[in-house]
């Protein structure tokens, strides 16, 4: 009997994942600490790809130009936003965004392009501008990383050990109410440590804050895995070994910074920088 063929065996994608996230999280880390030109560069980069996966996913753009055309738009908006040339950034970002959801209302593909610029725009100009702040930003950024990663963490593992029912399974089928309230019960307890490390004594504010950043990045969790749903795709892209997507792996600190970039402006708890600090 002839001996069987061996069958090489890849890499498993959990050893994938841990390899990415090596190679990753210090790049990534070093651009937090580094903050002005370096981080936004590093945002300016994961906006312009995000946006490439969003628009892979939606189906291909006519003419073909406009993909790019688009892409390097908001690449420039948001450099004009870290020069805080504000009025260039609107009109670089949003006049191209209205334009691909107007001309799109005949062609669909085009329409979800001018989705996808609000989409990464709004949390990349939230992340940018909170990191503006000097250390102060650069201690809001590490809050806001925390708070998603916790999130994130804490609902895989308390989802898997509780189970139950499902949060919201035509969307997503596997989580459950169990793991999103030990997401957010874990950022609840990253908003009381860190205030309590800032400022010598828990405030109620940033524990609000935290608690609702959780929320916003499981729903930019449920955001993206709706329109992969929409679209009929497992992940956005293939960029990151064992992760899928850049998308796949921001979609929830996507959520929490555009509604982070709110909480500024309005000055919600002592972490997030108030948005008058911009202007300096």
């Amino acid at each position: 009997m002839p001996d069987q063929p061996s069958v090489q065996k890849g890499p498993s994608n959990l050893t994938l994942r841990v390899m990415s996230a090596l190679v990753l999280a210090p790049v990534v880390l070093l651009g937090v600490w580094a903050g002005g030109i370096v981080f936004s560069a590093l945002i300016i980069l994961i906006a312009v790809l995000g946006f490439w996966e969003w628009t892979q996913m939606s189906g291909p753009q006519e003419p073909e130009w406009t993909r790019p055309a688009l892409a390097g738009a908001l690449a420039c908006g948001l450099l004009a936003l870290h020069f805080h040339q504000w009025e260039l950034a609107v009109i670089s970002i949003v006049t191209p965004a209205v334009a691909a959801l107007v001309i799109g209302s005949a062609a669909e593909p085009l329409k979800w392009a001018g989705m996808g610029i609000f989409y990464v725009a709004l949390p990349a100009a939230g992340l940018m501008l909170i990191r503006s702040g000097g250390s102060t930003g650069l201690a809001a950024v590490i809050f806001l990383m925390l708070v998603v990663w916790a999130t994130d963490i804490a609902a895989y593992f308390g989802g898997r050990a509780i189970g139950g029912p499902k949060l919201w399974p035509r969307v997503s089928p596997k989580k459950t109410w169990s793991g999103g309230l030990s997401g957010l019960a874990a950022a609840i307890l990253v908003g009381f440590v860190m205030s309590n490390y800032l400022f010598g004594a828990p405030r109620g504010g940033d524990i609000l804050a935290a608690a609702i950043l959780s929320v916003f990045s499981q729903a930019g969790d449920f955001l993206e895995s709706g329109v992969k749903r929409r679209f009929g795709v497992k992940d956005s892209g293939n960029l990151i070994p064992g992760h899928g997507g850049v998308l796949d792996r921001v979609d929830g600190l996507f959520g929490a910074a555009a509604i982070a970039l709110l909480l500024s402006a309005v000055g919600m708890g002592s972490i997030l920088p108030e948005l008058g600090v911009f202007h300096g």
